[in-house]
């Protein structure tokens, strides 16, 4: 996918995200009081700006320490193209499938083995979630979180017969589809050679099992040799994870509120889990639904909009704004028609990666 059409589907996306974080402002707050963002510290502005950006430099010292684990030595502009191009793959994907198979097409468009690549792409996921579900519960606790309304209103929700009803009955629908997508799968002998093209099915064959070689021969090494490694990037993930979730933290003292950071670590990060159930690009509608969920009762209904704006502004579109603008700044300093291509070929090659691991899998 080219640069100029991540743009243009942004330019669609910022405008819709803004409208839909209005709306539900005017449905948790009633009216919009613009004027407190006067009152916002800029020194708290700053670090919130920080906090935004932070993750992107913990993401480049990752990838980093894992290409010369694996002996590629990539320059770093490449190493921040992958970073960047993670961040408009998540901007125009669901939180679930994320910026991940983007950075993957780009690493396997500089040359790294798709194999390799999509092992690094999975390699970050492990990370983060290492640190997120030991974290997230643990400052939860701490922080005596779990008393919010928000789990009483979840506990009450899906103890309501109707909601356990859908639950039964998305679980049976699964279950028959599941079982009619099995009966509809060709037996074994029935499927006549004549109908199928011999070198198309030895190449697939082919590139799925060096995929598949190459990713249990890099997760081999990194039990062998990178299990220090490993731990040092699991630590940088922490603290990339730690910054993204304190955003909200420092937009809320900035406006002079009492704030209790561990709690509002956990409670953003629990934002960021709820996102996963929505399949929108970029969690629009269900980042900012999450947000008046969970923080409803949290921050004062004096700044809760006006938080909700400026987190959703720097975190979402801030923060693809400058990506973009850096990868056209790549793109007009490098010779390289490949790279002045921006997105395209890196977009074509993970979508090839993403097809091939989940032949894989």
């Amino acid at each position: 996918m080219p640069l100029a059409k991540v743009s243009r589907y942004l330019l669609i996306l910022f405008p819709l995200g803004v409208l839909v974080t209005l709306l539900f402002s005017l449905l948790a707050t009633e009216r919009i009081d613009f004027t407190v963002f006067g009152h916002l510290s800029l020194g708290y502005l700053a670090l919130a700006l920080f906090f935004v950006v932070a993750p992107w430099g913990t993401h480049f010292l990752r990838l980093l320490i894992w290409t010369r684990f694996l002996d590629r030595r990539f320059r770093s502009i490449d190493l921040l193209k992958a970073v960047l191009g993670n961040e408009l793959g998540a901007a125009i994907s669901p939180t679930a499938i994320g910026g991940g198979p983007v950075k993957a097409g780009i690493l396997a468009h500089l040359g790294l083995e798709p194999g390799k690549a999509v092992s690094l792409m999975l390699l970050t996921t492990i990370e983060d979630w290492s640190f997120l579900l030991l974290a997230m519960p643990l400052a939860l606790t701490v922080s005596s979180a779990w008393g919010v309304p928000f789990f009483q209103q979840l506990s009450t929700l899906l103890l309501q017969p109707w909601a356990l009803a859908v639950i039964v009955f998305s679980i049976f629908v699964t279950v028959v589809i599941v079982r009619r997508h099995q009966r509809a799968m060709p037996k074994p002998g029935t499927i006549d050679p004549a109908g199928i093209r011999p070198g198309w099915l030895s190449r697939s064959r082919s590139r799925i099992a060096t995929t598949l070689g190459e990713i249990v021969a890099v997760y081999s090494l990194v039990i062998r040799r990178g299990k220090l490694r490993f731990l040092a990037c699991a630590l940088l993930a922490a603290l990339g994870m730690i910054c993204r979730y304190s955003v909200i933290t420092a937009l809320v003292a900035g406006f002079g509120m009492p704030v209790d950071p561990v709690r509002f670590f956990a409670l953003h990060s629990l934002v960021y889990v709820t996102t996963l159930f929505f399949p929108s690009p970029g969690a629009t509608v269900g980042a900012e639904a999450s947000f008046f969920l969970i923080y409803s009762e949290v921050i004062s209904n004096e700044v809760i909009a006006a938080t909700a704006l400026a987190w959703r502004f720097l975190s979402f579109y801030f923060i693809n704004i400058l990506a973009v603008l850096l990868f056209y700044l790549i793109a007009l300093r490098s010779p390289s028609k490949r790279i002045r291509n921006g997105l395209a070929g890196a977009t074509a090659t993970g979508s090839k990666v993403s097809t091939d691991t989940s032949r894989a899998v």
